[in-house]
């Protein structure tokens, strides 16, 4: 319901609970103001933000005053001018605002106002003594010459990020012993340089420090995209100035981040320019890796692995998909294995498709933000503030907001201090200990017997198998004490529903994901505020499995055993005989390497010589090793044939976060030296090996072949994740995408499966 008010002599609908200034933001009416943060509700510091209203001897702050039915408000009275100007040049004077020296010229609210309401610029400065000198931070210039007291900062640190590093000033200025004690001093202890202060200074007290010199303001190109360092798919502006990237900065109220970004997302963009990046193809001569052409390049590497395929078949050649590109990187590289090689010898690392076998769809269930909201949150594997802290700040939020946080992971990371129960168990061990949380619950009688008897199978069997999995066993298997075993299962059977987050790190358990589906069937909790979520360390790890980048699947995690599924693609790409049984899982590829079995290894955007000793010394013996890759690596130097492939930001394309968002990700730059989009590489080594794909771009790969043959994309086409892309399934062009999977257990496979999983 709406009501109305009178505003600057018009009559416009608020709704109840709305302040002055968000029904005025909502009418398109200009209030400013400098402290209010929507985010955090920060407000009420400022005072620029005051008006008049009928009935009121004071100005009211339109910030943190509630609109009436029928009150009548004037925004820009005499009145209201005399004392914006006022403030304003009590701000000005009690800093050292050098507009023309300021990195944040043309980028300040102070200044913006400051010219809206005519203010005289400050006859002198105070003196620099009387401001604190910042530590040296390697991210943040800290300039308190320039702070203006709004109390922003503190808002985003404590009360959005969740990381309560910067202390709240208290009490008259005269009060402290030093003026350093009045301002927003950070403590570099807690400080994780996430950026989200610079994010919101209004003036110039925080810059970036390699933004400093780089580019004014209106100097730069702003290219929307999204952040590359892992799976949470958070929005980037990317600032541009003559062809280089002059800063980050967050998108503000864009899904799923909410105008957050991390401290890789906002500042480790660097490695673009890194001096190992690969610049030029080049073919191994002898013995050494030589400059070449792009043609030279791509006709030695088609034309042994064609002679390698001829001699010794499909499968005597094996590939790595990098989980950190394009989907349509991936498409084509999976497509250039099946339709071009004839071989499912293709995988992926990072991706799961567990929760496929036990719910149908192997993906996360549910959203960012329904985090934010849940009453219970079960976090399990690695630290998620460390790998993954935007989605963690969600999770403090919620904490924040009542909610609990139960926490099992490897050791005493940042999220640890908000868990009210907290387990350390062994890395490897996840499964053992989930199936002793299990086990509880089903011996105590805690779990939800009617949702288990109407929407899933499996139970005797699984029932049986966790009777082994004792607290005092899973203690012993994973190194949880067995009384926190007992306590973390009752306590998940209490507060539902319980919002399962696994977050994978090397060494992980493999049956950790299937472990999570069997918890989460016992409690029931599927819909919003539950379900079981896979946070990926990698940016598009779960779309490299969504684009068949994995030996099993066909892209739309159609299975590749399938007949009909095969026929269509079959047609699609206009060949016969795509491979019908499951192809080499990358786990293997070293051991078929040392013992003959793989003779050609194509491997793009990974290092796994570089990461296992074991398989540098098994890919030895390959011969033909092609790496494609944005930088030098131990698999690189190894090569016969290198291709420089161009990175984020320097090519089109989509990413699928852990979310199942399918975003837009655009080039902000020309690739460094002759580098070139993943795409494009395996479409001309395609070509070569006797095939013409009709695709020019990432564009038309995704609209004229992946949303074509995966049902799951069917409604996502590049014009309608312009902004904050679409979540699938999306089955139609009129469907607005699916926040949460299997609700109320309507699970995609029917009924959701038990699986034992040691």
């Amino acid at each position: 319901m709406r009501s109305t008010m009178l505003l600057d002599g018009r009559w416009v609908s608020f709704s109840p609970g709305q302040t002055i200034l968000q029904a005025a933001q909502a009418a398109g009416v200009y209030i400013p103001t400098l402290c209010y943060y929507k985010e955090s509700g920060h407000r009420d510091v400022c005072r620029i933000c005051v008006v008049e209203a009928e009935g009121s001897e004071r100005l009211l702050p339109a910030c943190s005053t509630q609109v009436r039915e029928g009150m009548e408000v004037w925004t820009n009275t005499e009145r209201v001018a005399i004392s914006r100007r006022r403030t304003i040049d009590m701000l000005i004077a009690s800093g050292r605002h050098a507009c023309l020296a300021c990195d944040a010229n043309g980028d300040c609210g102070l200044q913006d106002i400051a010219y809206n309401q005519e203010a005289a610029p400050s006859e002198s400065w105070p003196p620099m003594d009387r401001f604190p000198k910042a530590f040296d931070d390697p991210f943040i210039i800290r300039d308190y010459s320039k702070c203006i007291l709004c109390g922003r900062c503190i808002a985003a640190c404590s009360d959005v990020q969740v990381n309560d590093a910067i202390k709240n000033p208290f009490g008259r200025r005269e009060e402290h012993k030093d003026s350093g004690g009045w301002f927003p001093l950070p403590d570099p202890a807690k400080c994780v340089e996430c950026g989200q202060c610079v994010e919101v200074c209004p003036v110039g007290a925080l810059r970036e420090k390699s933004a400093r010199g780089a580019a004014r303001i209106w100097e730069t190109d702003k290219i929307r995209t999204t952040c590359s360092q892992c799976g949470v798919g958070c929005r980037q502006t990317v600032h541009v100035k003559d062809g280089k990237i002059a800063k980050i900065t967050a998108v503000p109220d864009a899904l799923p981040d909410k105008g957050r970004l991390c401290v890789k997302g906002r500042f480790l963009y660097d490695f673009i320019y890194s001096k190992d990046r690969l610049l030029l193809p080049q073919v191994r001569r002898s013995g050494k890796l030589r400059k070449a052409s792009w043609d030279d390049a791509l006709d030695v590497a088609a034309s042994r692995l064609k002679k390698i395929i001829r001699r010794h078949g499909p499968d005597s050649v094996a590939g790595l998909c990098s989980s950190r590109a394009a989907n349509e990187d991936a498409y084509n590289m999976q497509k250039l294995f099946r339709a071009a090689m004839g071989t499912n010898n293709i995988d992926s690392i990072g991706t799961t498709d567990t929760l496929a076998a036990s719910f149908g769809l192997g993906a996360a269930t549910n959203s960012f933000g329904e985090l934010s909201g849940a009453m219970a949150i079960f976090c399990i594997g690695a630290d998620m503030a460390e790998a993954n802290p935007v989605a963690a700040t969600f999770v403090k939020n919620a904490v924040r907001s009542g909610g609990e946080l139960i926490a099992a992971g490897y050791g005493a990371g940042p999220m640890s201090e908000h868990a009210a129960i907290r387990a350390v168990i062994g890395k490897g061990s996840e499964a053992a200990f989930i199936n002793g949380l299990a086990s509880v619950i089903i011996s105590e009688g805690l779990y939800d017997r009617d949702f288990v008897r109407d929407n899933c199978e499996g139970f005797d069997e699984f029932k049986a198998f966790a009777a082994a999995y004792t607290p005092e066993r899973a203690a012993e298997l994973s190194g949880a004490d067995a009384e926190t075993i007992r306590s973390i299962a009752r306590r998940l059977a209490k507060v539902r529903p319980v919002a399962i987050c696994y977050v994978p790190a090397p060494g992980s358990g493999a049956g950790a994901t299937a472990s999570l589906a069997n918890l989460q069937m016992l409690l029931g909790g599927f819909g919003e505020g539950g379900g079981v979520n896979i946070i990926h360390s990698r940016a598009n790890a779960q779309g490299a499995l969504d684009m068949g980048a994995m030996p099993d699947m066909l892209p739309g995690c159609q299975s590749v055993q399938d007949v009909a599924i095969l026929e269509k693609f079959n047609k699609a790409w206009q060949v016969s005989g795509l491979p019908p049984k499951p192809g080499m899982a990358f786990s293997e590829v070293a051991g078929a390497l040392a013992g003959g079995g793989i003779k050609a290894f194509y491997c793009f955007g990974e290092d796994p010589a570089g990461d296992s000793p074991a398989f540098k010394e098994a890919l030895a013996s390959a011969e033909l090793v092609v790496c494609q890759d944005i930088l030098a690596t131990e698999t690189s130097r190894m090569a016969h044939v290198v291709f420089p492939s161009a990175a984020w930001c320097e090519a089109d394309g989509t990413f699928t976060s852990s979310e199942r968002r399918v975003s837009r990700v655009r080039k902000a730059k020309e690739p460094a030296g002759l580098a070139m989009p993943g795409w494009w590489i395996f479409r001309e080594m395609a070509r070569r090996m006797g095939q013409d794909w009709a695709s020019e771009s990432t564009h038309e790969i995704w609209d004229n072949e992946i949303s074509k043959l995966a049902p799951l994309f069917t409604g996502i086409t590049y014009r309608r994740i312009e902004g904050d892309g679409i979540q699938w399934p999306c089955p139609d062009d009129g469907h607005p995408g699916t926040q949460a999977l299997h609700k109320g257990g309507r699970f995609a496979r029917g009924k959701g499966l038990f699986i034992p999983c040691e």
